[in-house]
């Protein structure tokens, strides 16, 4: 009989077993890779796009199917009338990170299920369970190993299993904390708020400037019609689980999707605290601000984290217009991707970096990639890596989970096993660990290999570099090009999925994006002592500037092309 190992918590596995079966990479996390060699691994269930599309628009079908559900009980349960797009706002990026999660659970499940339907297995007690208390609690407990666990033996429950169940403490929080005050933000928003006009209109929280004289920059090219604010009130919300208030969420779905059972079954121990047992705090918290409310509210990225903002907004939705922006790569060009998904849907208007989708997506720029920073004639080759959690999160079109130890890490090993210059690099990895120890593998690998200690800024770093190279299409490769910083990205073709292909065909013509890393080492040795010739012909800056006019649009002027945006936006749908 198979044992199955479905976290890297040993002390739930049974090393008796004749056989072990691992349910991903993520369960070697933890353990010396020399006593593992006898057990076997399921296979990663994400490699193929083809089958990464399909599961995405399955759970944003799942989402758009009981949202409405939800808001509906949840009005019941606080005693208000709101509208789903309320909820959206207010539980939207949790729901739909929890179901792509637990999607990815039982898909995993049901495929060991389906190879070993004899099996045994250790679970975790109920008595050990917790609840997270929200978005960014859940995203805490989502990486850990005991959290996992639960939801794992909980969708072993729900297909009525019955194992051996251990305890294990997973630390329950019961406190929500939000807010911090910047001496510097405070005193700048306090003189900025003096100076603004009596009839400002446009309130921005969290613009993610890199330069602090942005903020004033922007405040005088609006004619002082802005306003900040990061709404950073200090919260401390302590809060008490009430079982009574979830002992009906498996009663609200009568239909016979199986999956969408599962997920009102979980939700009796998993629906955040804030949503349920916090909520009426929070919301009079919320309610009890005294700011003047403007017409206009514009954020990049405070409606994933920002509680006290998601509230605010929420409450005043009807009276305002939500105004989105980018923050980061990937919105736009990947056809698997939930931010902008998400964010356009809860916005009345998104900016982006360029691209367009649908009549509420406005193209712009961004003060981030407008920088100028040139190549240093004699700098290091600066190389840029990724990392992500070791138990997947969201599904979409990029490495991780288990994609990192099989796919990610062993084409970077590769790419410095065939380039010349290895001794002019210096590899910024990424500043957390998800437990596949990327950065130790290379160090092993290559013990000349001269690592960023992180001291300083990607920013401020890529200033001593000639060449930045990038092992993945995220937002340092934007940023990058959009500087006209000399730039070679290398890439798994079998993790990308474009919505414009022909854009990124470009890069490939121009040698900028390789899907074949030691082509791409081979380039590097080639033009690294004149690499002018080869980013400054003709060929390569008109493709730069084509795709970047798309996905990282600069300006001469940044602050102007907001105003140019948020003034056509007030002039034509501007609620009174």
């Amino acid at each position: 009989m198979a044992y199955l190992a479905t976290t890297a918590l040993d002390k739930f596995w049974d090393k008796t077993a004749d056989e072990i079966v691992f349910l991903g990479e993520w369960c070697k996390t933890n353990s010396d890779s020399k006593d593992l060699q006898n057990y076997k691994t399921m296979p990663f269930l994400w490699s193929n796009q083809e089958i990464v599309k399909t599961a995405f628009d399955e759970c944003w079908a799942v989402y758009y199917a009981i949202l409405p559900i939800l808001s509906k009980h949840l009005n019941e349960i606080h005693n208000i009338n709101k509208s789903d797009r309320y909820w959206k706002i207010i539980i939207g990026n949790w729901l739909w990170c929890f179901i792509q999660i637990v999607y990815d659970r039982y898909k995993n499940i049901n495929n060991f299920i389906a190879e070993y339907p004899n099996f045994n297995t250790f679970v975790l007690s109920k008595n050990s369970y917790i609840t997270p208390l929200e978005y960014g609690d859940f995203i805490n407990n989502i990486s850990s190993d005991p959290y996992n666990l639960q939801l794992y033996s909980q969708i072993l429950d729900y297909l009525g299993f019955n194992f051996r169940a251990l305890d294990y403490n997973l630390n329950q929080r019961h406190v929500y904390k939000y807010g911090h005050k910047s001496l510097f933000k405070n005193t700048l928003f306090r003189f900025i708020e003096f100076f603004a006009k009596k009839d400002a209109c446009i309130t921005i929280t969290t613009p993610n400037f890199i330069n602090k004289m942005s903020f004033i920059k922007l405040f005088f090219n609006s004619d002082r019609k802005i306003i900040y604010d990061d709404f950073n009130d200090l919260i401390s919300i302590d809060i008490k689980k009430d079982i009574t208030m979830r002992n009906n969420f498996t009663r609200l779905y009568g239909g016979n999707n199986d999956f969408i059972k599962l997920l009102f079954y979980l939700f009796e121990q998993n629906f955040p605290m804030l949503f349920l047992e916090g909520f009426m705090d929070m919301r009079k918290n919320a309610l009890s601000r005294s700011n003047r409310l403007t017409k206009v509210y514009f954020t990049t990225n405070a409606v994933y984290f920002n509680y006290p903002y998601k509230f605010f907004i929420a409450e005043h939705i009807e009276q305002i217009l939500f105004v989105g922006m980018q923050h980061g790569g990937n919105y736009g060009s990947d056809n698997s991707f939930n931010g902008d998904k998400y964010e356009i849907d809860i916005s009345d208007y998104f900016l982006t970096w360029g691209w367009k989708y649908g009549i509420d997506t406005k193209p712009c720029t961004y003060e981030m990639i407008n920088q100028n920073i040139k190549p240093k004639k004699d700098g290091y080759i600066l190389f840029v890596m990724n990392d992500m959690l070791k138990y997947l999160y969201r599904i979409e079109s990029f490495y991780q989970s288990s994609a990192i130890k099989l796919a990610y890490l062993p084409k970077t090993i590769s790419f410095f096993r065939n380039v010349k210059a290895i001794d002019k690099f210096l590899v910024r990895t990424y500043p957390s660990d998800s437990g596949f120890k990327i950065a130790q593998t290379l160090k092993d690998n290559f013990p000349s290999m001269i690592f960023d200690n992180h001291s300083k800024t990607f920013r401020k770093r890529l200033k001593n570099a000639r060449l930045f190279v990038c092992d993945h299409l995220s937002t340092t490769y934007l940023e990058a090009m959009a500087m006209n910083f000399p730039t070679i990205v290398f890439a798994n073709k079998n993790y990308c999925s474009f919505r414009r292909p022909e854009l990124f065909e470009l890069l490939i013509e121009a040698k900028i994006l390789f899907y074949d890393e030691i082509e791409a080492a081979k380039h590097i040795d080639m033009i690294y002592n004149n690499i002018d010739d080869w980013w400054l012909s003709y060929s390569v800056q008109k493709a730069r500037r084509e795709f970047c006019y798309h996905y990282a649009r600069t300006s001469d002027d940044w602050a102007k092309e907001y105003m140019k945006v948020f003034n056509n936006i007030l002039e034509n749908d501007a609620r009174s």
